[in-house]
């Protein structure tokens, strides 16, 4: 499979500079007509690979949230650890984060691509969108001892 992505990289590297040559000779009007269709497949290119990169995304958050269900029922017949069903939880979390992020992108790139300057609030939510995700994955692998205190509840009390 790499191979071929290869190849496809190289052909498109030739054709878009076969492009660029033919951009030198022709008119001014045609060559503002030229550039402006190659950013606009570029930019179609960038949507259609942004919408695939959602995709698995979503599937995250949905078997996230679907095992987290059955992780409740299993937790209420003692079967399951509260961390590990809270676990479930925040993956479920992250995966429709980083869905939402991938889709706060496409607008950003349309917004960019009308107005030619990025927004200052999509750029905000981006970055919350990158960083709280992230943060719920280090949870997930990676839970503190006073947040996996605070999931089983108080120490059963000795006597």
């Amino acid at each position: 499979m790499e191979f071929y992505t290869l190849i496809g990289e190289i052909v498109a590297g030739i054709v878009y500079l076969l492009m660029a040559a033919k951009l030198y000779r022709l008119s001014r009007q045609s060559r503002q007509l030229l550039e402006r269709l190659l950013s606009l497949t570029l930019f179609s290119w960038g949507l259609s690979y942004r919408a695939c990169g959602a995709a698995p995304l979503v599937w995250m958050g949905a078997e996230g949230f679907s095992h987290y269900a059955r992780a409740r029922q299993r937790r209420k017949l003692g079967l399951c650890e509260p961390l590990d069903c809270n676990r479930y939880l925040l993956w479920g979390l992250a995966g429709v984060l980083w869905a939402t992020l991938e889709i706060v992108v496409i607008g950003q790139d349309v917004v960019y691509q009308r107005a030619g300057a990025w927004s200052a609030s999509v750029g905000l939510a981006v970055c919350w969108l990158e960083i709280v995700p992230v943060a719920l994955i280090w949870l997930v692998f990676f839970p503190p001892a006073g947040y996996r205190r605070w999931l089983n509840g108080p120490a059963p009390v000795q006597q």
